[in-house]
């Protein structure tokens, strides 16, 4: 759970240099078994549409992860009221958790990762991408990003500052599971802000203790 918690604690701003203070991305997951066992090719069939939503805006982040037919999950940090609230739907039910946003202890950068820059290009969206490979914990993470975005928003980095740009594309091979997220839309608006990040908890959700 951690590291998908990780995966999905991403920023997005606009081309051209310009900064901006809210917005909401969306990134396309892609997943291939590369294990050929046939308890890994199941898993990977649940995992088939998966996507990752982002807003956010100067006192806000939320992240919506939809993990194929496995497992959604909605995560509303309020930095003004240090207040973090997650919701997890799955097989195994419904349930919510409330944190302080000091308790996400996995916001904090990786100090033992290891950064190899390589010399090629490619496009997403318009930005042009340099490649990078970042280890971490005998993981490689392939990543493409562009120095033409530069990110506002309040708070930790999400990202290991060993980064030199913001990633449009980001891959990596675990448990025999490629996955892959590519940024496949950009709005540089939020509309009904408050709604949006709304801490409030549904009645559906089971709150569960600390």
């Amino acid at each position: 759970m951690k590291s998908i918690v990780l995966l999905i604690l991403l920023l997005i701003s606009s081309p051209l240099f310009s900064q901006i203070s809210e917005g909401y991305i969306q990134y396309t997951i892609e997943v291939e078994a590369i294990d050929t066992s046939m308890e890994t090719k199941q898993s990977v069939g649940l995992l088939l549409n998966s996507k990752m939503e982002i807003y956010f805006d100067q006192a806000h982040l939320r992240v919506d992860f939809k993990l194929g037919k496995m497992s959604q999950t909605q995560m509303i940090l309020d930095f003004n009221k240090d207040s973090v609230v997650t919701l997890a739907k799955s097989v195994y039910g419904t349930f919510a958790t409330v944190s302080t946003i000091e308790e996400l202890s996995y916001l904090q950068k990786e100090e033992s990762s290891s950064i190899q820059l390589i010399d090629e290009t490619k496009t997403f969206l318009g930005y042009t991408c340099k490649k990078a490979i970042v280890s971490s914990k005998g993981i490689e993470t392939v990543y493409w990003y562009s120095d033409q975005i530069k990110v506002e928003f309040k708070g930790n980095e999400f990202f290991d500052k060993k980064l030199p740009g913001f990633p449009l594309f980001f891959s990596k091979t675990e448990n025999g599971v490629y996955m892959q997220y590519q940024v496949s839309n950009v709005v540089t608006e939020l509309k009904d802000v408050n709604k949006v990040f709304d801490l409030t908890i549904p009645t559906e959700y089971s709150l569960m203790p600390k």
